[in-house]
Order: C-alpha cells, then structure tokens, then sequence
C-alpha cells in the first residue's frame, strides 16, 4: 500500500476517534435559527455562482 493511502487511512481515524464523525447534532438549527437544507439543496440553489 502507498505511504500516502497509510497517511490518509492513519489521519481518517484519528479524526473519528477524535470525534469528527459523531453523529448529526440540532446545533445548527439553535445557533441560527434556521433549518439545516441538504448539500443537494445548496447546489440547486447555488449552482448558478459556479
């Protein structure tokens, strides 16, 4: 295996056992108020400024 798929494998889970691939939180909604909208979503509505 490449050095560089180790490096990639070796930093992916440190990032999870660090907690970065913890479950979907309401954050979002309380901090702003709003309703998170799907990445699929944001494209759509973003696709123009591309």
């Amino acid at each position: 295996m490449p050095g560089w798929v180790v490096d990639a494998l070796v930093d992916y889970v440190r990032f999870c056992i660090e907690g970065g691939a913890a479950p979907a939180t309401d954050d979002f909604e309380k901090l702003t108020g709003k309703a998170p909208i799907s990445y699929e979503q944001f494209v759509r509505d973003h696709a123009a400024q591309f």
